[in-house]
C-alpha cells in the first residue's frame, strides 16, 4: 500500500530531476560552445575555456579519487614518455601529469578521509624532499646549476608526493588495496603493448622518447626489440603482489589475475634489463619464505613452470629458426652466467667511471650535495651537427644511492633511506595478516635492489610507482579496512 501511495510522488521527483538534469546539460553545452568561440575568435580567452574544464574535472576527482589517480599512473607509467603530453612554455614544458598531480594533491589536502601524513615514513619523506629542495636553492645561488636544469631534473621527486596522497585518500587495506589492482592493471596492458612494440617497428616509432629511448630496435637480436615503456615499473614493482592475488583466489577470478600477471611477465621479458631479471630472482626467494599456505604452493608452482619453460628455450634456441623472438631473450639470459664478461662490459665500464667521479663530488659536498641538476664532474659525449664530439656534463648516476648523496647530501640518503625502510618494516610486521602487503614489500624492496645500478630513485615512472606502492603499504597498515582472509576458502576480498 505505501509503494502505491507514494509512487507518483518518487515519479514526479524522477521527472523533475530528468528535466533539471537537461536543462544544466544544454546549459553547460552552450556556454562550453561560446567559450569555444570566444577562444577561437581571440586567443587570449582561452584560459576562458581552460578554467572550467579544469573546475569540472577537479569536481570529478573530488568525487572519485580512485578515478584520478587512475588517470595520473596512466599518464606517467603507461604506455607514454613524461612529455608525450605537454605544453612548451619557454625552456620549459608543462606536462599535463603534472597537472593531475596537483588536481590529486589538492583533493587529498582538503577533503581526505584520513587526517594523516604517514608515520614515520611520511615525516622522512618530508625531510628528504626538503633537502632536496634546499640543496637545489643553494647550487643555484652559487651558481652551480642554472635553474631550468635544476627543476627539469628535479621534478621526477615530486610524483613521491603521491604517497600522501594515498595514505589520505585510501586510508584502509579495502581502498588501498583498490589503488593497487589498478595500478597492477595497469602496469600489465602496459606488457601487452610493449610486446606489440617489440615486434612491429611502427608501434614503437610511435611511442619513442628521444631523451630515453623506450624502444630500442638495435638491441634485439632477431624479430623482437628491446622495449621499456613507463608501465614497466609498475609491472615490476607490484609483480609479487599479482602472484600473490593468483594464489588467493579462486575461478574466473583466478584466470583473470594469471592475465595480469602474463602481461607483467611480458613487460618485464621484453625489456631486456638483467637487473629486473635478477630481482625477481630474489624476489621469488623473499616471497617463499613469507609465504604460507596456498600462496607458497603457487609460487612453488609457479617456479616449476618457469624452469621448465626456461630449460626448454635453452635448449630450442640453438635450433630455432634465424630471427626467432625466442634467441636475444636467451642469449640476454646468458650473459649473467659471465660475470666477467658483464664485468668488462662498456656499460659496467661506463658505470664505474661515474661512481668515481661521484664519488670525489660526494666526498667534497657531503652535507647538501652538489644540487640536483649540478654536473659532477662525469662527461658524455654528443654528436653535433658539425659532424664533431663535443663532452656535455653528465647529470645523471646510475647507482642511485650515490646519486641521492649528490643531490641531497648524506642527510637527504639517510632520510630517503628511513622513509623505505621504515615502509618495509611495515609490511614485514604485516606478513602473516595480510600477504598482499607483504608482497608489495618484496617488490619495493627488488627495486631498493636495481637501483643499484639503474635510474630508479629519479625517473617519474617509478617514482610515482614507489609513491604509490609505499602509500599503500602504510595505508594497509594503519587503517581498519577488511583484511585478506587466511581460510582458502574464503572470498579473496575485492579486485
Amino acid at each position: 500500500m505505501a509503494t502505491t501511495t507514494h509512487s507518483p510522488r518518487l515519479r514526479r521527483l524522477s521527472s523533475a530531476t530528468l528535466r533539471r538534469t537537461v536543462v544544466l546539460g544544454v546549459a553547460v553545452a552552450l556556454l562550453g560552445e561560446a567559450l569555444l568561440a570566444l577562444a577561437i575568435v581571440h586567443p587570449r580567452l582561452t584560459v576562458l575555456l581552460v578554467a572550467p574544464a579544469a573546475i569540472a574535472v577537479l569536481g570529478l576527482f573530488l568525487r572519485l579519487p580512485l578515478l584520478s589517480v587512475a588517470s595520473l599512473l596512466i599518464l606517467t607509467d603507461s604506455a607514454f614518455h613524461e612529455s608525450f603530453f605537454s605544453i612548451e612554455a619557454g625552456a620549459l614544458s608543462i606536462r599535463l601529469h603534472e597537472l593531475v598531480l596537483l588536481g590529486v594533491l589538492f583533493v587529498a589536502l582538503v577533503r581526505p578521509r584520513r587526517a594523516t601524513w604517514g608515520g614515520t615514513a611520511g615525516g622522512a619523506l618530508a625531510i628528504f624532499l626538503g633537502l632536496l629542495a634546499l640543496s637545489a636553492a643553494l647550487a643555484f645561488s652559487v651558481g652551480r646549476v642554472e635553474l631550468t636544469d635544476a627543476v627539469n631534473w628535479g621534478r621526477p621527486f615530486v610524483l613521491l608526493l603521491l604517497f600522501f596522497a594515498v595514505v589520505r585518500l585510501f586510508p584502509d587495506a579495502t581502498s588501498a588495496h583498490r589503488v593497487l589492482v589498478t595500478a597492477a592493471v595497469i602496469g600489465s596492458l602496459t606488457g601487452v603493448v610493449a610486446l606489440v612494440a617489440a615486434l612491429n617497428p611502427g608501434v614503437g616509432e610511435l611511442l619513442q622518447d628521444p631523451g630515453q629511448q623506450f624502444v630500442r630496435s638495435q638491441e634485439g637480436l632477431g624479430l623482437i626489440s628491446r622495449v621499456r615503456l613507463p608501465g614497466l615499473a609498475l609491472a615490476y614493482g607490484l609483480f609479487w603482489f599479482t602472484i600473490v592475488q593468483v594464489g588467493r583466489a579462486h575461478g574466473a577470478r583466478r584466470l583473470l589475475w594469471a592475465a595480469v600477471l602474463a602481461g607483467q611477465a611480458v613487460n618485464i621479458a621484453v625489456s631486456f634489463n638483467r637487473n629486473m631479471w635478477v630481482g625477481l630472482f630474489i624476489g621469488l626467494v623473499l616471497t617463499l619464505a613469507i609465504s604460507r599456505g596456498q600462496v607458497r604452493y603457487t609460487v612453488a608452482r609457479g617456479l616449476a613452470v618457469g624452469l621448465a619453460g626456461l630449460a626448454l628455450m635453452v635448449l630450442l634456441a640453438p635450433h630455432a629458426p634465424p630471427g626467432s623472438p625466442v634467441t636475444p631473450l636467451v642469449d640476454r639470459a646468458a650473459t649473467l652466467g659471465d660475470l666477467q664478461a658483464v664485468g668488462e662490459s662498456s656499460s659496467a665500464n661506463d658505470r664505474r667511471y661515474e661512481v668515481e667521479r661521484g664519488w670525489d663530488a660526494a666526498v667534497s659536498h657531503p652535507v647538501l650535495g652538489v644540487g640536483v641538476g649540478a654536473a659532477y664532474g662525469a662527461h658524455v659525449a654528443d654528436f653535433t651537427v658539425q659532424d664533431r664530439y663535443v663532452r656535455l656534463p653528465r647529470r645523471f648516476l646510475h647507482n642511485q644511492y650515490l646519486y641521492l648523496v649528490l643531490v641531497a647530501g648524506v642527510p637527504g640518503l639517510v632520510a630517503f633511506l628511513a622513509f623505505l625502510g621504515s615502509t618495509l618494516q611495515r609490511a614485514w610486521r604485516r606478513r602473516e595478516r595480510d600477504p598482499r602487503v607483504a608482497a608489495c614489500g618484496v617488490g619495493l624492496a627488488t627495486i631498493m635492489l636495481s637501483a643499484v645500478v639503474m635510474l630508479y630513485f629519479s625517473v617519474p615512472d617509478m617514482t610515482a610507482a614507489i609513491g604509490i606502492i609505499s602509500g599503500a603499504i602504510v595505508a594497509s597498515t594503519t587503517g581498519a579496512g577488511r583484511e585478506l582472509s587466511l581460510d582458502p576458502h574464503a572470498s579473496p576480498g575485492p579486485g
